[in-house]
Order: structure tokens, then sequence, then C-alpha cells
């Protein structure tokens, strides 16, 4: 029987394989956006006359957000307004705050965005792009579709 008087330690090359492993492992996932907007739309209405914006807006995180502003280019301006009781309430507040773990929905009826000017963007079946700014100074860029609106 042949033995070996030859000894090395390992420890060298594992310190070196852990280093190969850390250089190349895949980056951590960016985590995950506290404020959430989904199922967004626009109405369109004949003649190119304002279109209404409609929204879910959900925080996720540990801190209050309040939106502070809107724009898209697929509109000449936007504001937000409050309908109630078949009038609209345009001096509504511009400024919504989302409460921590909350969701507000901007629906038929309630509170809703109003897209004045409209741009040829503003086509039954297009997405339009829209950004919504907050106090802190950040932004969420999101996308609208554009639906017909439903009269009945």
């Amino acid at each position: 029987m042949i033995r070996s008087t030859c000894r090395f330690s390992l420890a060298p090359c594992a310190a070196l394989l852990a280093g190969i492993a850390t250089a190349t492992a895949a980056p951590a996932p960016a985590p995950a956006p506290s404020i959430v907007v989904d199922h967004g739309w626009f109405t369109t209405l004949p003649n190119h006359g304002p279109t209404y914006g409609y929204f879910r807006v959900t925080n996720k995180g540990g801190d209050a957000r309040m939106m502070t502003g809107y724009r898209s280019p697929a509109c000449g301006s936007i504001k937000l307004e409050e309908a109630h009781g078949g009038g609209v309430n345009s001096k509504a507040p511009v400024q919504i705050t989302v409460a921590p773990n909350n969701r507000l929905a901007f629906v038929r009826g309630g509170y809703h965005l109003v897209c004045a000017q409209p741009t040829d963007a503003i086509a039954i079946g297009r997405t339009v792009p829209v950004t919504i700014e907050f106090q802190d100074g950040k932004s969420l860029d999101t996308s609208f579709e554009v639906r017909a609106y439903p009269y009945h």
C-alpha cells in the first residue's frame, strides 16, 4: 500500500472559491415599490372635450405619501376634481394623502383626474403614460388604458 506523505490545506482554495461565488452572485432584487398604481384608465368623450382618469393607488409602505401633481404628454394639463351629488367640485384639493398600508380608488362619482386639451393619443385601445408626483419630490410613472366612456 502506498501512502502519501504530502499534506496541504484546503483553506486557501475554499477562500478563493468563496470569493469567486460572491463576485458572480446575482445582485439582490430591487425592493418592491411602496406605492403601486393599477387599474388606470381614461375615458373618451366626443369632440375632444376633457377626458376623465380613474385609477387605484396602494401604499404598501410604512409612511403616508402625499400625491401633489399629475402629468401626461397625452394631456395639455391634468387636475384633480371631486364629483359629488351630480356636481363637480373643481376646487378639490390637489394634494391627496395615501395613508400607510392603505388603498384609495379614484372612481366615477368621486375623485378623478381631468385631462384637459387631450391629444390624439387619447384614443380607444391605446395606452398613455401618466406620471404621479409626490410631496417628497419622487414621482411614479404608470400608464392608463383609454376606454370608451361607459354611458350606461
